[in-house]
């Protein structure tokens, strides 16, 4: 069931591609500025994907039980700017990824999937529910637009 509401959700992702966020850079190389365009839902996987980047470096740090040398000081300092970038970039598009997975699993538990405490492909229903809230922005809207269309004739 998960895999197939995520093979839809990623089927609508692409098809809303249009709608994409600009990011810009300025490229040392090259010596200018130059500007990439990811669509919301590229946005949420990258924000996710840099914190649980986050958690999986402070997990090997705590799980070598400081046999890892100076590699324990790179990857905590690699762990916080992940964790600041991908807080940054929530602060930015007005994404919360820890009400978002907390969303994830009260919908998880209430809907009983058999697990009490299941914390697996909560960032697909986290991505589910970014895609939702979209939606039915998208829908407020055009029917926003259609009202001030009626009252304009």
């Amino acid at each position: 069931m998960l895999f197939e509401m995520s093979a839809m959700i990623t089927e609508k992702i692409e098809r809303v591609e249009a709608a994409n966020i600009p990011i810009q850079f300025y490229n040392l190389k090259s010596q200018c500025y130059q500007g990439v365009h990811v669509s919301e839902g590229d946005m949420y996987v990258i924000i996710n994907a840099m914190a649980d980047y986050a958690d999986i470096l402070m997990e090997s740090i705590a799980l070598s039980g400081g046999k890892m040398g100076y590699q324990e000081a790179f990857y905590e300092i690699h762990a916080n700017r992940c964790r600041k970038i991908s807080e940054r970039l929530q602060a930015q598009i007005g994404y919360n990824r820890e009400e978002a997975i907390e969303q994830c699993r009260k919908k998880r538990k209430y809907y009983g999937n058999g697990e009490e405490d299941d914390s697996s492909d909560v960032g697909e229903d986290a991505m589910y529910l970014a895609v939702k809230q979209r939606r039915e922005k998208a829908v407020k809207a055009k029917k926003e637009k259609a009202g001030k269309e009626k009252t304009d004739e």
